[in-house]
């Protein structure tokens, strides 16, 4: 399947681990579940903005108030568009779909409260960097992160130095235990 990146314009720009957490009004880890939706806004048959909906069953909360257990929804900035039988996975930034069943540390804000579509809807932070995978440190070093691949960390082919910096802080600060 082809994919096209487009440029996402964020609230923000976190630079570091401080500027992510002081950012995130939650900060939890869980996994995304098998029942993704697209939720397409478009105008004359041309998509204006899509992301795709997936349901994530939290195993960690590191801050807000969220319970082991409870189950979100996720928006990803990403959705798939069909053109003349072609498929072609459209995202935002270097966010690339996250694997079913595979635990992420995820930084999110509230949801837009005054959108009847989006109000209980979750959207990762500074798009990938809002997003990691959960590594068991005690088997794989922070070193290793530099070996990953753009792919098996879900990100595209763009320039991935400044994610690998946060993802090795994340490391550090919350899969050591």
């Amino acid at each position: 399947m082809q994919t096209r990146s487009i440029y996402a314009d964020t609230l923000f720009d976190a630079g570091s681990l401080e500027e992510l957490e002081d950012h995130a009004k939650y900060i939890v880890q869980g996994k995304f579940q098998d029942d993704a939706t697209e939720d397409l806004q478009s105008e004359a048959g041309i998509v204006l903005y899509g992301a795709t909906v997936s349901s994530f069953e939290i195993t960690k909360v590191y801050k807000g108030d969220f319970e082991v257990g409870d189950v979100i929804k996720i928006a990803e900035q990403y959705y798939v568009e069909e053109q003349d039988g072609q498929q072609t996975l459209v995202h935002y930034g270097n966010y690339m779909p996250s694997d079913v069943g595979r635990e992420y540390l995820m930084f999110f804000d509230n949801p837009p409260e005054n959108s009847e579509r989006w109000k209980d809807t979750y959207t990762p932070l500074c798009l990938d960097r809002g997003r990691y995978p959960v590594i068991n440190a005690k088997t794989r070093s922070v070193a290793g992160v530099d070996n990953m691949t753009n792919e098996g960390l879900n990100l595209d082919t763009g320039d991935s130095s400044l994610y690998r910096q946060l993802y090795k802080d994340v490391i550090e600060k919350y899969m050591n235990g």
